[in-house]
């Protein structure tokens, strides 16, 4: 079988939308699923199952069988008749097989294809059913709600990755309206495309997309990702400590806090002096945590905007801090 680089990502986002997968091959086939977990039970060569089996019922009961490639070659054609012919064999019903492609196949290669010759002469032949996934990346692309599930595979189909289609990228994942939907196709964007971009760079990317989500870390798949990788660059932060002129982490989330919180509490006089305004500068000027975290207890239960400036003032601990106390504070 070809290398699998994006194996077990593609694994896993075909069992979560089995049924939108099911739809590209066959679309005005109805069906249901009676079971999906068949596939647990098959192991071939004692090494590794089959991508995915479902007991389905059509007209009569079947089986459907997945199985996909990121680069072909004609050994997976191979597995998808030796893996169909094991499921026949073992549970007595017909076999439907759908071999999944993310890139085109060499040319002269049917795609699909398993012959066997004797003496120059074709003596078998086994075709299974192929989705060619690169010829749908238009059509995702442009947007079809139906297709928008497969967004994340537009880094696996497209002939050229970049922070272009990175955008493109974002701003479809901004039309699902299903918010745990969106954090979990997030989720499944970075992880495929991590193989031509550095997760840091990614979640900085993709940062406004995060922020739709709330609350991110409750989100099935992604949340318990982002949350380890959250608890992570807070214990690099701890023992690196945080480069000159770079807040991340904790800091950043309790400046921004102590911002909402001024705002929310004393109204328009704190929406004059918040994210924009003097108030935000002197809260960015500090950056240890430490600090914020008292000024953020201090700023919950604070009778006046003067008592939270009166303590920012206090735990001044940057020459930017005595640069912001210069200019007047406005009410």
């Amino acid at each position: 079988m070809a290398r699998r680089p994006f194996d077990p990502y593609f694994k896993s986002l075909l069992e979560y939308r089995t049924k939108d997968f099911i739809r590209l091959p066959f679309p005005n086939v109805k069906l249901e699923v009676i079971s999906a977990k068949l596939d647990k039970e098959l192991i071939v060569f004692k090494t590794r199952l089959a991508d995915q089996v479902l007991h389905v019922r059509t007209t009569g009961e079947s089986l459907l069988h997945f199985e996909y490639v990121s680069g072909y070659d004609p050994e997976a054609a191979h597995t998808v008749f030796l893996n169909a012919a094991l499921l026949e064999n073992k549970y007595h019903l017909e076999v439907t097989s759908v071999l999944f492609l993310l890139r085109p196949p060499r040319r002269g290669t049917e795609a699909g294809c398993y012959e066997v010759h004797l003496g120059g002469e074709l003596t078998n032949f086994f075709k299974c059913r192929v989705v060619k996934l690169w010829e749908w990346r238009e059509a995702i692309l442009s947007g079809r709600r139906s297709l928008l599930v497969f967004v994340p595979l537009l880094t696996a189909i497209s002939p050229k990755v970049d922070k272009a289609l990175l955008a493109r990228q974002r701003e479809l994942l901004a039309m699902v309206k299903n918010e745990k939907l969106r954090a979990t196709l997030l989720y499944y964007t970075i992880a495929f495309a991590k193989k031509h971009f550095s997760e840091k760079f990614l979640l900085n990317f993709f940062k406004e997309t995060i922020e739709m989500i709330d609350p991110i870390e409750q989100v099935p798949f992604f949340g318990e990702k982002f949350r380890e990788k959250r608890l992570e660059g807070q214990r690099e932060g701890e023992k690196k400590g945080e480069k000159k002129g770079e807040k991340k982490g904790t800091t950043i989330t309790l400046q921004k806090n102590i911002v909402e919180v001024v705002a929310s509490r004393f109204g328009n006089n704190g929406h004059r002096n918040g994210a924009n305004g003097k108030f935000a500068r002197m809260v960015n000027a500090i950056d240890e945590p430490r600090k914020l975290e008292a000024i953020f207890r201090r700023a919950l239960t604070a009778n006046s905007l003067e008592t939270v400036v009166a303590m920012l003032e206090k735990a001044q601990s940057s020459a930017k801090l005595k640069a912001a106390k210069a200019q007047p504070l406005n009410h």
